[in-house]
């Protein structure tokens, strides 16, 4: 799966390809027209009809920016961070247990913080 998303200002649009060639050929379209100074110079309009019935019909000249993306290398690209987040989260527990302050409140029983009835903590 690839998504080709096209931004205008504040807003964006994101057109979904099961194939990657149509996608690649949404994504040069939009782009086309794209000065050495990164500037949109062509102010012909484009249109594009996605695989799930989406259609975008623009100028070409009102395009900021335009992203390809390979979901399916995105996604991997999210389970890595999730990942690496979940070993910071077990890294920062095993501190914490190693810690002797931390471990030390922690043999009284009583708990190094308190919710109050307000939501503060004591």
């Amino acid at each position: 799966m690839f998504s080709v998303t096209i931004a205008f200002g504040a807003t964006s649009w994101r057109l979904l390809f099961k194939d990657g060639d149509k996608a690649e050929q949404c994504y040069m379209q939009a782009s086309n027209g794209v000065d050495n100074t990164q500037q949109f110079n062509d102010a012909t309009h484009v249109s594009f009809i996605d695989d799930f019935g989406q259609k975008a019909c623009f100028k070409r000249a009102a395009v900021d920016a335009v992203m390809l993306e390979n979901m399916d290398e995105s996604k991997l690209g999210a389970i890595e961070l999730a990942l690496h987040n979940a070993r910071m989260q077990a890294s920062g527990q095993q501190r914490a247990e190693a810690d002797p302050t931390l471990r030390a409140a922690r043999m009284t029983g009583a708990p190094i913080l308190t919710p109050m009835g307000n939501g503060r903590m004591s």
